[in-house]
């Protein structure tokens, strides 16, 4: 998979997987040449800061760097930022 803020952004509102980890594309926000995009996953297992492989049923797989940027009763949300 293409891993750029365009591509991702198209499918937002989708199923996707971050290191195995069910995940939600929530938002995604465009800025200057790129932008940035919101996971919504799971409370378990919590994601470090890392480069992780993304899959998505119909883009396929790619490696995509996310940081955990909150915590709700119902779950974990991390943000992957395009330049």
């Amino acid at each position: 998979m293409s891993l750029t803020f365009d591509t991702l952004a198209s499918h937002r509102g989708e199923a996707f997987h971050l290191a195995g980890v069910p995940v939600v594309l929530a938002a995604a926000t465009p800025a200057g040449s790129g932008g940035s995009v919101i996971f919504e996953g799971p409370l378990d297992p919590p994601l470090a800061q890392d480069s992780y492989l993304l899959a998505h049923a119909d883009l396929g797989e790619g490696v995509l760097f996310v940081v955990p940027i909150g915590q709700t009763p119902q779950g974990r949300t991390y943000e992957a930022i395009f330049g």
